[in-house]
């Protein structure tokens, strides 16, 4: 085996190793789950939503796909969904294995919310890295080829769609559901970040230009096919 077909298997390996160790980890039940109803959609959806409003306004795009995320997350009315520990930044530097073992760190920030977020943060960053993606142009097409494309031939990205296929079947989760964690995970990371900006004293993340977070929300806005038909 050549030393690329080596790299790919291992980082395989690696996606699977931390798709079974997330299956298993949420689908322990640790919380009862949630039916959506009004309490819920204020939490998960409107919260966010207005928050992303207030604090970097909308573009046009955007607020159509706000308005079919309200609508989408309406319609999840009477539907359960699993409440697990979300660590909120599982990126591969906060995982590490050792050979069938695997240790994840850093859980300051860990609550419990809803599911597959983190599996949707850690492939955004795997799959990039995966890729050698370097510089924001890349990093936004990367993104774009990730989440508003379905028929792109890239293996890894590829791995990335079965491993969330994988752990989206194993906690049985509807699937209308996916859409609006996506769009939820990016709009809770773009504000996070201009919140922390402000507090380190620094205007440029508040700003959308220099939000990478903003602009995958900007992309996601641009692409509604998603929301549309998911």
């Amino acid at each position: 085996m050549g030393r690329a077909q080596a790299r790919v298997g291992e980082l395989r390996r690696e996606l699977e190793s931390v798709t079974e160790w997330l299956v298993a980890l949420h689908g322990s039940r640790a919380f009862p789950p949630e039916t959506w109803g009004d309490a819920a959609l204020q939490r998960w959806v409107e919260a966010p939503l207005t928050a992303y409003a207030e604090c970097f306004g909308l573009t046009g795009s955007e607020s159509d796909l706000f308005r079919l995320a309200r609508a989408r997350g309406d319609a999840l009315r009477g539907v359960a969904i699993p409440i697990v520990w979300e660590h909120y930044d599982l990126g591969p530097w906060n995982v590490y294995r050792d050979g069938h073992r695997l240790c994840v760190i850093d859980w300051e920030n860990s609550t419990p919310k809803l599911p597959l977020a983190d599996l949707l943060y850690f492939v955004t960053h795997w799959s990039a890295r995966a890729r050698s993606v370097r510089g924001d142009e890349a990093d936004l097409r990367h993104f774009q080829e990730l989440f508003c494309r379905r028929d792109h031939p890239d293996p890894y990205l590829a791995a990335a769609h079965r491993a969330i296929a994988t752990y989206s079947s194993r906690l049985a989760l509807d699937q209308r559901v996916y859409p609006l964690i996506l769009l939820r995970l990016w709009v809770l990371h773009a504000v996070g970040l201009a919140a922390r900006g402000r507090i380190a004293g620094g205007a440029a993340h508040a700003s959308r230009a220099g939000n990478r977070f903003v602009q995958y929300v900007e992309l996601l806005a641009d692409t509604r096919l998603m929301m549309e038909t998911s």
